[in-house]
């Protein structure tokens, strides 16, 4: 029989805590594709303070917050397929999404433009006894999970695994710098990251946490003040490398040797719009320490803003008056992108009037299609570490045809890549005992086979996990599409550069 009336907690207006009130409201009635749930844990987040304070735009009133739910599933609509009343769930986050759009087939749900996001307006949250969720936006909680625990893993824990796995590739032998790491995000993400294989430096004010961040196996766990400029011990616990400097002084030359073949002439000059966060800081910071002298490179203007941009006219002004040979804009954010990249066309500069150099796979993903669009986007060169290039012709058209997407990215080659390592070393053990595979990935040294589907052409593993001889590729937008222009036997099209 479906209950009645349930307890909730109720806020009906922004303010301080006083404003959540227990109430007595009506259990929500199922759609033809929802589940009821129990709720029996819900887990309290700063997204749910910061709702509350009023000071989250897109939020609306009343609501019942809470978004971490799990729970018994008590009643089920009509229309659904895989679940069953007696079942234990935990949710997605959200309790609507459209499953329809790309974003929905392609696994990335949280781009659909129907999201609704649960606790966030409406009767719908977590702080309650019971909450109606579709379907598509519950899983089921394997047996031994607490319910406690499941509560929290699609934020808590899915946040980082999208950052560790999706978003920077981590993988066997690499460092991982973990700011915050004795928080509820930054102690998964380093236990992620330790989980790839990664050398995991955990940075925390706590001491009580250090020892519990030690205790999980974590590499390296410092200490720091409020405040404190850690960036020292962190080059000192690397050897003076820090943890993104390979990347940098690898990209570097890449980025000068591909200007000189276009122009006949090295760049001498070059100018930096970048945002404050860690990643573009990392990545930056062995440049500027030297690595753009050792090359003859003079910086003629570097500007640095915090996050969100709100008029970009100064920064690109600069870049106008000081005419630098190509630009590292290292914008994180893609707003922020969009603004400086709609503030250089304004000003003459964009569409390769000046080479823009930016980095990383958000650069090159098919939804800034939409997001930015192709026109802002056009000759903006990309730093990555894998890009489908010369002799990927059949590769990219089955890809295409199969997925029906513009491309294929860089997750996605590299992932076809890694199955390939599997199939080679399984072949070469003559085994599949994981043991025996892995001791066998060690001691590849290829030059076809899985060796195709990563640049540089060889594929052998050092002592620490990281595969001798790579480097990155440089991809080019070039008619509302990223090609590869370099390394020069991978690339499908030649660089734009002007020449001056």
């Amino acid at each position: 029989m479906h209950p009645q009336a349930m307890r909730a907690i109720v806020m009906r207006e922004p303010g301080p805590a006083s404003v959540l009130r227990v109430e007595n409201v009506a259990v929500p009635v199922p759609g033809r594709r929802d589940v009821l749930i129990r709720v029996a844990a819900c887990g309290v987040r700063g997204h749910d303070l910061v709702h509350r304070r009023g000071t989250k735009r897109d939020a609306g009133l009343p609501c019942i917050p809470g978004h971490e739910v799990a729970g018994t599933i008590v009643e089920v609509g009509s229309d659904v397929r895989y679940f069953a009343p007696g079942q234990r769930v935990a949710t997605t986050q959200r309790y609507h999404i459209c499953m329809a759009c790309r974003w929905c087939r392609g696994g990335e749900e949280t781009l659909c433009r129907e999201m609704r996001f649960l606790g966030e307006a409406g009767m719908v949250g977590g702080y309650a006894q019971f909450v109606a969720v579709e379907e598509d936006n519950v899983a089921p909680v394997p047996d031994g999970v607490p319910l406690p625990h499941a509560a929290i893993a699609a934020c808590a824990i899915g946040t980082v695994l999208n950052a560790v796995r999706d978003v920077a590739h981590v993988s066997l032998g690499e460092r991982v710098l973990v700011t915050g790491a004795g928080g509820g995000l930054g102690v998964h993400a380093a236990q992620l990251a330790r989980s790839a294989g990664a050398h995991v430096i955990a940075q925390t004010h706590s001491a009580n946490k250090a020892a519990g961040l030690a205790s999980l196996g974590i590499d390296d766990v410092m200490i720091t003040a409020p405040g404190e400029d850690f960036s020292e011990r962190v080059r000192a616990l690397t050897g003076s490398e820090g943890v993104a400097s390979r990347q940098a002084a690898n990209t570097l030359p890449f980025i000068v040797d591909l200007g000189k073949q276009a122009t006949d002439r090295a760049p001498r000059t070059v100018g930096i719009i970048t945002d404050n966060t860690a990643s573009p800081q990392s990545f930056l910071k062995p440049m500027r320490e030297g690595g753009f002298a050792k090359l003859g490179l003079k910086v003629v203007v570097d500007e640095t803003f915090t996050l969100p941009l709100s008029d970009a006219t100064s920064m690109v002004q600069k870049v106008r008056t000081s005419r630098p040979d190509f630009l590292l804009m290292m914008a994180t954010s893609n707003p922020d992108i969009k603004l400086v990249l709609e503030k250089l066309n304004e000003m003459g500069l964009g569409k390769g009037r000046i080479p823009v150099i930016a980095n990383g796979g958000q650069m090159v993903a098919p939804e800034l299609l939409t997001l930015i669009g192709p026109e802002l986007m056009e000759q903006v060169i990309v730093v990555i570490a894998n890009w489908p290039g010369k002799g990927h012709e059949k590769l990219l058209a089955d890809f295409r045809g199969k997925n029906k997407e513009p491309w294929m990215p860089q997750d996605s080659i590299s992932t076809y890549g890694d199955m390939w390592i599997i199939k080679d070393a399984m072949e070469k053990a003559r085994s599949a005992d994981p043991k025996k595979v892995a001791e066998a990935i060690r001691s590849l040294d290829i030059t076809d086979s899985s060796a195709r589907f990563f640049p540089g052409g060889r594929l052998k593993f050092d002592a620490a996990g990281r595969r001798e001889g790579a480097e990155p590729i440089l991809v080019q937008w070039q008619n509302g599409e990223p090609h590869t222009v370099y390394p020069t036997a991978m690339a499908t099209k030649q660089a734009a550069w002007p020449k001056r």
